[in-house]
């Protein structure tokens, strides 16, 4: 399913978001026209997918009572509700990255009050566990697609693996009520 510029901007337009939102921050750099365009369809795709999840967040979570939520939620399943030609896989991987991702900005956008733990131990923790996440779909996606992996797929799980040890270790600092080390911090 692909829309086109028009198409995008159209349904921007229609929800009164303003395109320039996000094409104003896109970095000035060197690339062919046709990667540009894609650059840009990215872009007004992604504004309209934020706009779209933020509506969708708040239309289930709006739910004042368990029952409510429960029958929103199960109306906008994925495991309930099927859609023709959507690739659950791809989905999901690509979700995996864009909690990450969101994890990540939420990190740099809070002030953390010092206390005995920060808030940047969890994000920490959510983003082992992301990244840990992310790379178990890879392989998952692989193999659904008959790639030969090998060793890939050997070192995969190694990242999968210390992602998952960080993790542990991060929640272990939470519970101990220990200071945190920084959110990201170089892998050795």
């Amino acid at each position: 399913m692909a829309f086109s510029e028009l198409q995008i901007r159209e349904a921007l337009r229609a929800l009164d978001l303003d395109p320039a939102t996000v094409l104003d921050q896109l970095p000035d750099r060197e690339t062919t026209e046709d990667e540009a365009a894609n650059i840009r369809h990215a872009a007004l795709v992604g504004l309209l997918y934020r706009a779209l999840a933020t509506e969708l967040r708040e239309a289930v979570s709006g739910a004042e009572q368990l029952e409510q939520f429960m029958d929103r939620y199960l109306a906008v399943s994925p495991q309930n509700i099927d859609v023709a030609g959507e690739d659950h896989a791809a989905q999901a991987l690509f979700d995996a990255g864009w909690l990450d991702d969101r994890v990540a900005a939420l990190a740099a956008a809070e002030h953390h009050p010092p206390g005995p733990w920060t808030v940047s131990t969890l994000h920490s923790a959510i983003s082992h566990a992301a990244e840990a996440t992310k790379v178990l779909l890879e392989i998952d996606q692989g193999r659904r697609s008959d790639i030969q992996t090998g060793d890939l797929e050997e070192i995969q799980i190694e990242t999968i693996h210390d992602r998952l040890v960080r993790c542990a270790a991060d929640v272990e600092q939470v519970r101990q009520g220990v200071t945190t080390r920084p959110l990201f911090e170089p892998d050795q």
